[in-house]
């Protein structure tokens, strides 16, 4: 009967714990993945990668990223005549941006980025903080 007891407790606890890790992994993975997202298209905007949208008369001014709600954000190519239709995006389900952030942009053929600022991403209770220094650095670390 105590064995019983104590595996119940034990088997509890680590249940508990087993789904404390699956946050945690969520919010690691989706800082993670939004900071790759960010080094994209500053690579893009290095690189004066164009899209379709931008036609041949016309220059790329770089790429800007939006905050739009608690989970979500959009990126749309700056364009010095047209101007391409942003594309909106998804955090995963139940993470969501500590706060709004400002505008980001990445002007092309330079590493710089306009906007810097730390963003974090939260599902309680833990946090995923990505930086964005004015020199073009973009690092990120769990908190």
């Amino acid at each position: 009967m105590i064995t019983v007891v104590i595996s119940s407790v034990l088997l509890t606890g680590a249940l508990a714990a087993y789904r404390g890790l699956g946050a945690k992994q969520l919010v690691k993975q989706a800082g993670v993945s939004w900071q790759t997202d960010l080094k994209s298209y500053q690579q893009k905007a290095l690189a004066g990668t164009k899209p379709v949208a931008c036609d041949a008369n016309d220059t790329l001014e770089g790429y800007q990223v939006s905050h739009i709600d608690n989970d979500s954000f959009s990126v749309a190519a700056v364009c010095s005549i047209a101007s391409p239709e942003a594309t909106e995006f998804n955090l995963p389900q139940g993470v969501e941006f500590q706060a709004a952030f400002s505008d980001i942009f990445f002007p092309v053929l330079s590493s710089e980025v306009t906007g810097a600022q730390t963003i974090v991403l939260i599902k309680n209770p833990y946090s995923y903080q990505v930086i964005l220094e004015s020199s073009g650095v973009i690092r990120g670390q769990m908190l």
